[in-house]
């Protein structure tokens, strides 16, 4: 059975060195395909942040920062088999439009596959396949990805990973 996991932003400091890193040791353990967010990594547990701020969605590093972050796993992937999946957490801090500019940079950049985070309605899922250039992974019927749709009419729409989520 293929693994997949959500590696955060990578083991460590969440660098560029670090990701490198990840990609290897995921490699050298079996895992089949791994996913990488472009939140920051000092806001991990965003409890505090969020109360003083009021919660308005992740901080992400700048989209250069991930792209860059990207390329160094590519570099440290040996397994031809092994999939890398960028995932962006900018919509709900930043917008849809943003999302899917960073998803669309990120497919570019050479991720197999990219999660658009908290799609919001069925119409933002299907403007997420259409613009993204890249198969997309959605976790559906999670926490914040409330669309909890079948699989049936996930393939329909042009989805080509998904994670049914429990709460």
């Amino acid at each position: 059975i293929p693994v997949v996991i959500d590696i955060e932003t990578g083991f460590g400091a969440g660098t560029a060195l670090d990701l490198m890193r990840t990609i290897r040791e995921c490699e050298r353990i079996g895992v089949a395909a791994a996913h990488c967010e472009d939140q920051v990594t000092a806001v991990k547990n965003q409890v505090t942040v969020n109360k003083a701020v009021g919660f308005k969605g992740a901080f992400v590093v700048p989209k250069e920062e991930m792209l860059k972050k990207i390329e160094a796993a590519l570099e440290a992937r040996t397994d031809p088999d092994f999939v890398f999946i960028a995932r962006t957490d900018a919509r709900t801090r930043y917008g849809l439009d943003e999302a899917l500019e960073r998803g669309r940079a990120y497919a570019r950049a050479g991720a197999d596959m990219v999660v658009v985070q908290s799609l919001a309605s069925v119409d933002e899922l299907k403007r997420a396949v259409d613009y993204v250039e890249a198969p997309l992974l959605i976790y559906n019927g999670g926490t914040n990805d409330p669309l909890a749709l079948s699989a049936a009419e996930l393939e329909a729409i042009g989805v080509r990973m998904v994670t049914f989520g429990a709460g």
